[in-house]
């Protein structure tokens, strides 16, 4: 691009600048979610461990020990969802995972503007014949 007076060298948008990086810092809140996260996969470990061992003793004859590895088993089977979805919550907040989950009300934000025509019913399915069936065609 030439320069002349009036227009800057570089790019066809002139001096366009990017802002600054936000720094990164230590996200007190985003530790504690990362710490839980791994307390719950430490909880899912040692709840696997305690399950193996009451159905060795189940199975070695000792039939109290079902009930015990059934809700052990239960145990490790939530600790791993919630470390799951704590890790997911963290890398969320980091910004390593896009949060692509839809607003609860996705309406909400938008003005009357964006619905012009609520009075009116649903538009007809532009691939549907609507017209009366003596007046299909066969």
């Amino acid at each position: 691009m030439a320069r002349t007076e009036d227009t800057p060298t570089g790019s066809p948008r002139g001096g366009a600048r990017r802002a600054a990086k936000p720094k990164r810092s230590l996200r007190p809140q985003v530790v504690a979610l990362g710490v839980a996260a791994f307390v719950a996969l430490i909880g899912w470990g040692v709840l696997v461990w305690v399950a193996i061992h009451f159905g060795r003793s189940a199975r070695g004859g000792d039939s109290e020990k079902w009930a015990y590895l059934a809700a052990a088993s239960i145990g490790a089977v939530l600790c791993l969802f919630l470390s799951l979805w704590l890790f997911t919550v963290v890398l969320r907040r980091v910004g390593i995972l896009e949060d692509n989950r839809r607003p609860a009300h996705p309406h909400r934000d938008e003005g009357p503007a964006a619905h012009p025509h609520r009075h009116e019913g649903p538009a007809a399915h532009p691939h549907r014949d609507d017209r009366p069936p003596s007046s299909h065609r066969h």
